[in-house]
């Protein structure tokens, strides 16, 4: 049984000298929730697999590094927005991860960039997360891990773009020389190289992307992330 995570943190010595095990991996291990099997989770499933890649490929290709301490980041914030925002607490926060990912996602993406949603409806990429949201609550889902994560995702932006704190935008020493993280780049590189390879010989004949207006880019992106359909 989960208790909602501050209890975590302060459930191991020298807070609690009773307790022989502690509980700080649960910090790490409530974010690899993400829901009971349902439309719901699968819907997450796809945006994480999608936009995740999306944004990663988008803002740090070829750097492991800076890709594993954004994601600290945004766990970070969203543990931070799950504290000030006593009435949205949850115990669980894969979703709400999904969202900060969606929403800085969003943020790569020029200002006239436009995405497909299902098909149907013609949006601004900025507007995604706002409509994957109402998505999710006219499946019935929970708001707090939307509030939660939108939150925490501009939290993390405004940290990087507009205070441009050093210890955000720069990727610890520690982390640069962990040879698990270097292990990480060389596999990015190599299917980064395949993959290259493999666009080479079949982009011409169409990628499937449907992208509807790529407009002025502005942002950060690279081309690769920009919104397909949902």
């Amino acid at each position: 049984m989960y208790h909602h995570w501050p209890v975590s943190l302060f459930s191991f010595p020298p807070f609690a000298p009773s307790v022989s095990f502690p509980g700080l991996h649960r910090l790490l291990l409530n974010f690899t929730i993400i829901g009971v099997p349902s439309i719901n989770f699968l819907f997450n499933l796809i945006w994480l697999l999608k936009y995740g890649v999306s944004y990663e490929q988008a803002a740090f290709l070829g750097d492991a590094a800076a890709s594993i301490w954004a994601a600290m980041l945004g766990m970070a914030a969203v543990l931070v927005v799950d504290l000030v925002l006593v009435p949205f607490a949850m115990p669980f926060h894969g979703q709400a991860f999904i969202f900060q990912m969606l929403y800085l996602w969003s943020r790569t993406q020029g200002p006239e960039v436009k995405v497909s949603l299902f098909g149907l409806v013609s949006l601004k990429a900025l507007y995604l997360p706002f409509a994957l949201f109402f998505v999710d609550l006219v499946q019935g889902a929970n708001p707090a891990h939307g509030v939660q994560g939108m939150l925490a995702g501009h939290l993390v932006w405004f940290l990087q773009n507009v205070v441009q704190a050093r210890w955000v935008n720069e990727v610890p020493a520690w982390l640069r020389r962990a040879r698990w993280v270097d292990a990480l780049d060389n596999l990015g590189k190599g299917r980064a190289a395949t993959g290259t390879a493999t666009g080479t010989a079949t982009g011409r004949a169409g990628s499937g992307v449907r992208v509807v207006d790529r407009g002025a880019r502005s942002g950060a992106g690279t081309g690769v992330g920009t919104g397909t359909g949902t």
